[in-house]
This record gives C-alpha cells, sequence and structure tokens, in this order.
C-alpha cells in the first residue's frame, strides 16, 4: 500500500506533507516479471524452486506466482518470498493508506512510465529521458537478464493467463493491453464494471435531483 512505500521510502510522510503526488504504472504483467527477476537477481537460496536455474522456466514463474499470492513457492527455504511485494499489482501501491477501497487522494496523476518525460513537463520539473547517474537500469544488468528473462514469448499460454488473473485490477484500471490469452476475458470485466459504474452514477443523480 501507499502507506507501506511511504513509511520506507527515502521521502516520509513528514516531509511529504500535503503535496499533491504523481505516480507512474507500467504493462502489469512486465511489472510483475519485473519483480521476479529482481527478487531472483537477490535471493541468496540457488535451490529456490522460483529461481533454481534446473527448474523449467515456466514452472519458475508459476512458483514465483505462488509465492507472491501464498507466502510459499513450495521450496524448504522460502526466505525469497518477503521481495514478493515488487510483483505485486501496481494498485495496491496507489491506494489510500486506511481505507483499500480508494485511491490515496494525494495522488493527483497516474501515468505511463513510457512517458515519464511528459509526465515531469506537466509537474513543472525538466528532464530529457537521460540517464541519471544513480539509477538501477535492470536492462542493463547481464547477470539479471540471463538468469531471469522477462520475455513475454517465452511463457505458455497457461502461465500468462495465471499471471493476468493476479494482476486483473491493473488491467481495469490502467489503459494497458492485455495480452491475447486474456484480452476477451478482461474487455468483457470492463464493459460490465462501466455499465455498473454508469448505474450507480445514474442512482446518486436520482438521489440528488429529489
Amino acid at each position: 500500500t501507499v502507506n507501506k512505500v511511504m513509511q520506507s521510502s527515502h521521502v516520509g510522510f513528514e516531509e511529504v506533507g500535503n503535496r499533491t503526488l504523481f505516480a507512474t504504472v507500467r504493462d502489469p504483467i512486465d511489472h510483475f516479471l519485473s519483480g521476479w527477476a529482481e527478487c531472483g537477481f537477490r535471493s541468496t537460496n540457488p535451490d529456490d524452486p522460483a529461481f533454481a536455474m534446473d527448474v523449467e522456466h515456466n514452472q519458475r514463474i508459476q512458483n514465483w506466482l505462488k509465492c507472491v499470492k501464498g507466502g510459499t513457492s513450495g521450496g524448504q527455504d522460502d526466505s525469497s518470498c518477503p521481495c514478493s511485494k515488487h510483483s505485486y499489482p501496481q494498485t495496491n501501491f496507489l491506494l489510500e493508506p486506511h481505507n483499500a477501497a480508494s485511491i490515496d487522494p494525494q495522488i493527483g496523476l497516474v501515468g505511463d512510465l513510457r512517458e515519464i518525460v511528459e509526465l515531469f513537463k506537466m509537474v513543472g520539473f525538466t528532464y530529457d529521458g537521460g540517464k541519471w547517474p544513480t539509477a538501477r537500469v535492470a536492462s542493463r544488468n547481464l547477470e539479471k537478464t540471463e538468469k531471469f528473462p522477462s520475455d513475454l514469448a517465452l511463457l505458455s499460454d497457461e502461465t500468462i493467463r495465471l499471471i493476468c488473473e493476479f494482476v486483473i485490477l491493473d488491467y481495469y484500471l490502467f489503459a494497458f493491453e492485455p495480452p491475447e490469452v486474456c484480452r476477451d476475458q478482461i474487455e468483457a470485466d470492463i464493459v460490465k464494471i462501466d455499465k455498473i459504474s454508469l448505474s450507480v452514477d445514474s442512482k446518486k443523480k436520482q438521489r440528488k435531483q429529489q
């Protein structure tokens, strides 16, 4: 949640005060796999079934999903599971600290990470898109990319579907294109959600008129 992130971030609640925040999000499955790669790279247990190189790739990802959802990847030592927050749906981190039913009201803007330059311009900060010396870029870490590839093409339809189900809130809230194997279900769900939203809005207007 926003609360947990803020408490452990470089800038805490006291420093933020009543300032308006902005957040960036990325493709939901890409974010999930990036979290798996980060935690795999940090793991000190070479036998963890979510990261072990002798475990089939799809099975590694499914083991990681179990770890993220339930705190265990099925191995003898699940010390890596506390790292699992890196693969949580991004919606989790935008929720109001004391009310998980709504987005934190201090977050005034949510944008696609790929549009970071334009987002910075919108909030009055100049950034030309160049590399920051202190930034860690996963794509430049060859060990991480070789051992923990995040290429969707390497995953089976079943694995992609399972991840979609886990990060589905991100697809509901953000305008990312879901993978083909998940698209029909997610788009159908969004249509239902829109109808419910319109119905609720209509009832609210009727009450105000009364």
